[in-house]
């Protein structure tokens, strides 16, 4: 009789082997079964909220938020028309013009009211009590020089027929935050520009930006996405390409203005 290489047997006393051929896939089978089994196991467990790892909490930590100052507004029209409505063409001796910027500085001053700021060598010829022209969307009005500071190049302007609204402001101001420069480069009036603070220099209260101006923008303001007014355009930087240099508004308690000391 022929006989069979592998397991066990019948009963009837001669011993029959299964093929080896039959029991190793039978047992890989069930392997396969556990593994699978073992496998959904795990699966559902991952499924639950990881926990963070120390390395993922470093990280988020070393991420800085990201808020609206650092995009452009979403309104940028809006935001445009309201910057332009509260800026004035300024004239003072020669044909050279320069702007002029109406602000609300109250949180400085503690005074509410309108104050007209600009840069001081806009208005250098017109100190000495002489009539400073103004163009405030074509309304032709005049103004005197109230207080300059030339080192910092700030100057407050009274003009009494000035009704434009004030602009707030902010003394903060960060690399990498979206700005718009507004003013009258080559006599191109309500002319804006935009671009980001590249640096801040708080010993010199000065503000860089590639936000592009030009003569006759001096004395414009520099106004973050929320609308506030961070500083007053001043200067661009000769020796490099395309660098706007602007003075924070802060600077104006040093000389031009009586500030509320905290």
């Amino acid at each position: 009789m022929s006989t069979f290489r592998g397991g066990e047997s019948l009963g009837n006393g001669r011993r029959q082997r299964f093929p080896t051929g039959i029991v190793i896939p039978v047992g890989a089978m069930v392997l396969m079964g556990l593994g699978i089994v073992i496998g959904l196991l795990l699966s559902r467990g991952s499924s639950s909220d990881p926990t963070p790892s120390d390395s993922d909490a470093r990280m988020a930590e070393t991420v800085p938020p990201i808020t609206s100052l650092f995009t452009p507004p979403t309104d940028l029209q809006g935001l445009v028309q309201t910057i332009t409505a509260s800026t004035a063409v300024l004239r003072c001796g020669a044909e050279d013009e320069g702007t002029a910027v109406v602000l609300d500085l109250s949180s400085l001053t503690g005074v509410n009211g309108s104050t007209v700021v600009t840069n001081e060598h806009v208005i250098r010829q017109c100190r000495d009590s002489e009539v400073v022209r103004v163009n405030h969307q074509g309304n032709r009005l005049k103004g005197t020089v109230v207080s300059w500071d030339r080192k910092r190049d700030l100057a407050v302007l009274d003009v009494p027929e000035m009704t434009a609204r004030p602009l707030p402001i902010s003394t903060s101001a960060e690399p990498g935050q979206w700005v718009m420069a507004s003013g009258t480069p080559m006599g191109y009036r309500n002319s804006v520009s935009v671009g980001v603070v590249s640096a801040v220099v708080p010993k010199e209260h000065t503000v860089s930006t590639d936000a592009a101006i030009g003569p006759g923008s001096s004395g414009g303001p520099l106004v973050n996405s929320a609308g506030d007014v961070i500083g007053i355009n001043t200067a661009v930087w000769e020796d490099a390409s395309a660098i706007t240099l602007a003075t924070q508004i802060e600077a104006l308690c040093l000389q031009t203005i009586a500030c509320v000391k905290d």
